[in-house]
């Protein structure tokens, strides 16, 4: 089972609640943060009233403290959809945050939402592009299109840019001509347990 389908299943049996505070256990202990020094931690938050944007709130504040001790930068990711319904929320959450260590990334940008609003009152550090849209460049001109104008926007906002569901290479070389900025899926690695994770980092260091 991949993990798209195991986080499906999650919600549907209403454990997703369970699952991403025992995630958010797990990832603040020392052996797993050290593992993280010099790099980039996404954490996938799920936003469903406005009781949870306030405790983002706080957890932000939180990772202001972790990064500088842990030398790690941490973004949260989370959907436009949810973004947009609390938007007002999150717009005193991205005037309250003011490091660079830490900030919002808007997850499924494009996934028929397309708020460009959203880009302007949040002013998130990363735009993770709908995987939906990326799967289809190859075959769509249109999708193609819609990408690439993410992407020109993004860049003009000084906002990085992730692909999602890259798959294979074809499809890789052709986010990088449109200029994406970093990428995402099994062409570049499955998911990988802590140890499987360990062998990466020791091998990327001997390079």
């Amino acid at each position: 089972m991949c993990a798209c389908e195991f986080i499906d299943y999650a919600y549907e049996l209403k454990f997703i609640d369970e699952l991403k505070a025992l995630l958010g256990e797990k990832i603040i202990e020392s052996k797993f943060l050290d593992l993280f020094k010099n790099k980039l931690l996404l954490i996938n938050k799920v936003v469903t009233s406005y009781d949870k944007v306030r405790f983002l709130l706080e957890e932000l504040k939180v990772w202001k403290t972790i990064t500088e001790n842990y030398d790690t930068s941490c973004i949260f990711e989370v959907t436009e959809s949810s973004i947009l319904e609390f938007l007002d929320l999150f717009e005193m959450l991205s005037a309250e945050n003011k490091t660079e260590k830490v900030g919002i990334a808007i997850d499924d940008f494009g996934s028929g939402y397309a708020s460009f609003t959203s880009l302007i009152k949040v002013n998130p550090k990363f735009l993770k592009i709908d995987g939906n849209l990326v799967r289809q460049i190859l075959k769509s001109k249109k999708c193609y299109t819609i990408v690439k104008g993410i992407v020109s926007i993004a860049k003009e906002l000084n906002i990085k840019t992730v692909a999602k569901f890259v798959e294979n290479k074809r499809l890789a070389d052709a986010l990088r001509e449109i200029g994406v900025d970093l990428f995402q899926g099994f062409y570049f690695s499955k998911p990988v347990s802590a140890e499987e994770f360990k062998k990466l980092i020791s091998l990327d260091k001997k390079r």
